[in-house]
């Protein structure tokens, strides 16, 4: 329904999209403030070309699938 895909991952990054954030600064903007409020979080950039969020992470603390789950179904009901 919402065309989300893990595009990439390797240790350190992962990458999301969706059709849905192209040309959507409101979803990109959301989506990074709620992956940096995690602790391992380095950063998290939105590519408002490609609808695509690169979430870069310390290696020792892994992200947590669940968070990445919980944040995209936090972003469907509040849109």
């Amino acid at each position: 329904m919402n065309n989300i895909e893990v595009a990439h991952a390797s240790p350190g990054r992962i990458r999301i999209k969706s059709p849905l954030w192209k040309n959507h600064k409101t979803i990109g903007e959301r989506l990074r403030v709620w992956a940096t409020e995690e602790q391992s979080v380095i950063e998290a950039v939105h590519n408002i070309d490609t609808g695509s969020i690169l979430i870069r992470y310390h290696t020792f603390a892994p992200i947590n699938p669940e968070s990445i789950e919980a944040w995209l179904i936090r972003l469907i009901r509040e849109s």
